[in-house]
């Protein structure tokens, strides 16, 4: 007969074994291991719970009992502690050791009555059985199930750069676009017909108004709610300008190009390796003699505005910018908190690579472009004014 080692409190405490509420030195204390909380009556005893067991013998006897019970506490034989007495315990109260006085004298604890102790024959039969050897109990492990490949995590910006994001931007200025386009067609000595890559057009403003002065322009983004925009954008207005979904670290173009523009914040979202082996990409995408205009964060500037905290009202939505600058890794992070009329809420969190001019400078070199001109913003074509440039845009050409 295979020993129980499941009871319930009413049994137990047939035989005298009670619980206590605190571990103790008591004599065979038996711990609830491996246990969250064990039941006793209407009560759940904490994971500290133990046992009290004044008769091993009987405890064992009862083990070999048949019967089978809902409510039930786990004990392990093996964590028996060995002792002669037991010890009762008042509730409420704290436990004091126990003096054992001899008998007769007054102030002597009496020990609790227990069950009388079964003949020698009745306990061989009661005790466990022997533990199997190891070859019976020693099996092959379960089949281990093939792994199965997790699917590929889509772009992280696939899931930022979306409807609720776009709902946080300010409403694009006609002037500053304006004045943004004639920036880019001047600095780079643009010219009707030619091949222009907007890398990372987001809305494509600036690619529509390239293509209106004649240009071949084309936009690439990961983002479906900006490529939305900016498609509308170019019907609305009758530009031959077209946009593709594109990650710029995939982007192959069908034939050498005159210029690409990275500009508006678009350079820097990625780790050092991707944005140095992104600019050898830009000149190897050129034709001989093509120009690059990449617009950067200026890292002295930026460290000099923050930490900062901005509120504006975007569309349908009030948005609230968190901005810290990471120091060892030299990125600017922004927490953005957007809560909507709607009711809704989302929170955004990016980190932007920012450069000083040296470090740039650097990078550009080692990919094989020769700077043309340096500009601190487009307020200040060809001029770079150091800490007071918030920008860092550089006119290069392979």
């Amino acid at each position: 007969m295979t020993p129980k080692t499941l009871f319930t409190a009413t049994e137990l405490e047939s035989i005298g074994i009670f619980l206590e509420e605190k571990p103790s030195i008591a004599p065979h204390l038996i711990p609830l291991h491996d246990l969250e909380t064990a039941v006793h009556g209407d009560a759940e005893l904490p994971l500290s719970a133990g046992l009290i067991l004044p008769d091993l013998e009987l405890f064992w006897k009862l083990a070999n009992r048949p019967e089978g019970h809902e409510e039930e506490a786990l004990l392990d034989a093996d964590e028996v502690l060995e002792s002669e007495d037991s010890v009762d315990e008042e509730p409420d109260a704290v436990p004091e050791p126990v003096t054992e006085e001899e008998p007769g004298k007054k102030g002597g604890k009496k020990p609790p009555k227990l069950p009388p102790t079964p003949p020698a024959d009745d306990v061989k039969r009661t005790l466990p059985p022997p533990v199997p050897a190891a070859e019976e109990v020693r099996k092959a492990p379960p089949p281990v199930p093939p792994a199965v490949p997790k699917p590929a995590e889509a772009n992280w910006s696939d899931t930022f750069f979306d409807d609720d994001y776009v709902s946080t931007l300010d409403v694009p200025n006609h002037k500053k676009t304006k004045l943004e386009v004639e920036f880019l067609y001047t600095q780079l000595g643009l010219k009707p017909e030619m091949k222009i890559l907007d890398a990372g057009c987001a809305d494509g403003r600036h690619a529509v108004g390239l293509a209106l002065k004649g240009l071949s322009v084309q936009g690439i983004d990961t983002s479906v709610p900006f490529l939305l925009i900016a498609n509308q954008l170019a019907q609305e207005s009758g530009a031959a300008a077209t946009f593709i979904k594109k990650d710029m670290r995939e982007f192959t173009p069908a034939a050498p190009l005159d210029a690409v523009i990275c500009f508006g914040g678009t350079f820097g979202y990625f780790s050092d390796a991707e944005n140095v082996e992104l600019v050898r990409r830009f000149h190897s995408w050129l034709a001989p003699g093509g120009s690059l205009l990449l617009d950067v964060m200026h890292r002295d500037y930026v460290v000099s505005q923050l930490p900062s905290r901005i509120w504006w009202e975007g569309n349908g939505c009030m948005v609230m910018d968190e901005c810290y600058f990471q120091y060892p890794e030299s990125r600017l992070m922004v927490k953005r908190n957007a809560a909507f009329v709607t009711g809704k809420q989302r929170n955004y969190q990016l980190t932007v690579r920012a450069y000083t001019l040296r470090e740039l400078t650097d990078l550009v070199e080692a990919a094989g472009f020769r700077i043309v001109s340096t500009s601190g913003s487009v307020y200040t074509p060809g001029a770079f004014t150091g800490m007071l440039s918030p920008s860092i845009i550089l006119v290069l050409q392979k």
